[in-house]
């Protein structure tokens, strides 16, 4: 079975290592970080993304994860799991 890969959108950094840690040690998953929803759904559209874990309220510009995941929903990827 090939790696999956995740998207991690909004984490501060602890916690954003913290999670990068988690899944490449227990699931060899690769994965890909995001700060603004910009270059979130710059990631998704760039990448072949499995799942995509977002932050209710980014912890860089505080923009509303709900809002983030609306325009998910309406890109050329709306059916990866968030």
């Amino acid at each position: 079975m090939s790696a999956k890969t995740v998207l991690s959108v909004g984490q501060c950094r602890p916690d954003s290592a913290a999670i990068a840690h988690y899944l490449k040690t227990h699931f060899k998953a690769n994965v890909l970080t995001a700060d603004l929803p910009d270059q979130a759904l710059a990631v998704l559209n760039e990448n072949p993304v499995d799942l995509v874990l977002l932050n209710r309220q980014l912890d860089i510009d505080s923009s509303d994860g709900l809002a983030i995941l609306a325009l998910i929903r309406a890109s050329s990827k709306p059916d990866v799991p968030v």
